[in-house]
């Protein structure tokens, strides 16, 4: 019996449009429907360098630095901020989010202060503008951004090498995500890939 099995292969980034066009698979419209059905998240991290995180695994690193945090200050008072933070994530679904969508969510007499504390911990980075009147937005992140950078670029290393030493350079997609490459999982790395278009899906018949 024959069955179609996502295939992943190497990909210059040059070539990322005229690839996704030619691919069985939309890659592009599958992210996006992740990302607006709040599974993953893009995060920037620096330059023009972004990474795909399961929202997940954003949620628990975020609740995982307030309780450190609130285990060396004794201070509460961020509980509820981060509470109502990650509610907003349901809707704050792009890589960053202005100060009205902020609003949804953040009472008027408690958004700067709400802001403040968010941005101090590390959970928004604000974006700079060059236009004076500008709406202020922040870029979502994570206190521990730096030590996730150098995870995801690790991750990034171990499977392009190992796509390199494969038959034809290419691994289904199935195998790559049962990988082990970093601290973070093999699928993140996968997706993380595929947004910066370094590599490439295409559908292939295998027998089951």
């Amino acid at each position: 019996q024959h069955s179609m099995t996502s295939t992943v292969v190497t990909a210059d980034a040059a070539e990322t449009d005229a690839l996704l066009r030619d691919s069985g698979v939309n890659v592009l419209e599958e992210l996006e429907e992740l990302k607006n059905d709040n599974i993953i998240r893009t995060l920037y991290l620096d330059g023009d360098d972004v990474g795909v995180m399961e929202t997940q695994t954003y949620v628990q690193a975020v609740w995982d630095a307030m309780n450190d945090d609130q285990r060396k200050d004794g201070d509460d008072t961020g509980v509820e901020i981060v509470n109502d933070f990650i509610k907003g994530l349901k809707i704050w679904t792009k890589i960053a989010v202005d100060e009205n969508a902020l609003k949804s969510i953040f009472a008027p007499q408690r958004l700067s202060l709400s802001i403040d504390y968010l941005v101090k911990q590390g959970f928004l980075r604000p974006k700079h503008s060059l236009h004076e009147h500008a709406v202020p937005t922040y870029y979502f992140s994570l206190p521990t951004l730096g030590k996730c950078l150098k995870e995801i670029q690790k991750g990034r290393f171990g499977i392009l090498r190992r796509l390199k030493m494969s038959y034809r350079k290419e691994l289904s997609r199935e195998v790559l995500e049962r990988g082990k490459y970093s601290e973070m999982t093999g699928a993140f790395h996968v997706r993380d890939l595929i947004t910066r278009g370094v590599v490439r899906l295409f559908d292939t018949p295998s027998r089951q």
